[in-house]
């Protein structure tokens, strides 16, 4: 029995040490995957030690805030990707991110920027062009929504269509 008992903690102990060796980079591959698997909470909990670990982890707040988006917490994201633009004005997927955020809070003054940010970074962002013909839109911007439509169709982003012919014609 106590060989049982011995093998149960040194089991338990290779874990907290296994734990103990792992970085802010692991913690955010652990958070990415199980994101990807659908597992918010854990993908949460890893994100935060991961940004625990490493204040300056601009990825971990990208997709911290991607995960409060998904919980609705429009506000706690928008923070999150100020925190990661603050420290890499150049992630783009940050911008398009914080103004899908923006726009679902209605403020679509605000995002149009945010979307024109994000196409400067990355041209070929569909989801970018997408997001910005809705802001557009909804600012009664009708020909550049339709040409942003157009473009985010171009790309990939094949439910754009549906919008030009609802919208467009």
């Amino acid at each position: 029995m106590n060989k049982i008992i011995f093998i149960l903690f040194l089991v338990s102990s290779l874990r907290i040490i296994a734990q103990s060796d792992l970085d802010d980079i692991d913690y955010y591959n652990s958070g990415l995957a199980k994101f990807k698997s659908g597992d918010r909470y854990g993908a949460m909990l890893d994100l935060n030690k991961s940004i625990e670990l490493n204040p300056n982890l601009s990825a971990a707040y990208t997709l911290r805030g991607a995960l409060k988006s998904g919980f609705d917490d429009y506000r706690g994201a928008i923070l999150d990707y100020n925190k990661a633009i603050a420290i890499n004005p150049s992630d783009a997927l940050a911008y398009r991110m914080r103004g899908l955020s923006k726009g679902s809070l209605g403020d679509y003054k605000t995002s149009v920027p945010d979307f024109n940010r994000a196409i400067e970074l990355n041209p070929k962002d569909e989801f970018a062009y997408s997001g910005r013909a809705i802001a557009r839109h909804a600012l009664n911007d009708v020909s550049g929504a339709c040409q942003d439509w157009s473009k985010a169709g171009e790309l990939g982003h094949i439910e754009s269509y549906k919008s030009i012919r609802i919208y467009c014609n």
